[in-house]
Formats: structure tokens, sequence, C-alpha cells
């Protein structure tokens, strides 16, 4: 994380542009098979665990989103 900054009435995480390709573009571009496909849904949720256990959220969970 680079910085948290006040986004309205919220706080917005500024990250590292690391050049990662979004879940969207990953799935048009490729053919997983069902275990690869859990795996990453497996891999979303403890992410998404570890940050809702910091009381932070994510308004806008989306394959696009998710990098």
């Amino acid at each position: 994380m680079h910085e948290q900054i006040k986004y309205g009435n919220n706080l917005a995480l500024v990250l590292e542009d690391f050049k990662g390709i979004s879940l969207h573009d990953y799935l048009a571009q490729t053919d997983p098979d069902l275990e690869h496909l859990l795996r990453i849904a497996i891999d979303i949720s403890r992410g998404l665990g570890s940050i809702h256990r910091q009381n932070m959220i994510h308004k806008d969970i989306n394959p696009s989103n998710i990098l």
C-alpha cells in the first residue's frame, strides 16, 4: 500500500500498479478447467476475508476489478 486517502466520506487505498491482468480478461483469454477455477475462487475468498478482518470493504467486486 502506498497511502490511504480520504475519498468523499470514505477512505481509499492507493496501491502500486503492477501491470496485472484482470480476472475478466484472463478468463476471456484462457480456458481454465474446473479445478483451476475453484483455486481462483478460493484465493479470491481468502483475500477478501483477510481485508474484511481488518474492517475494510470493497464496494465493487467484479471480474474487471480483480487482478
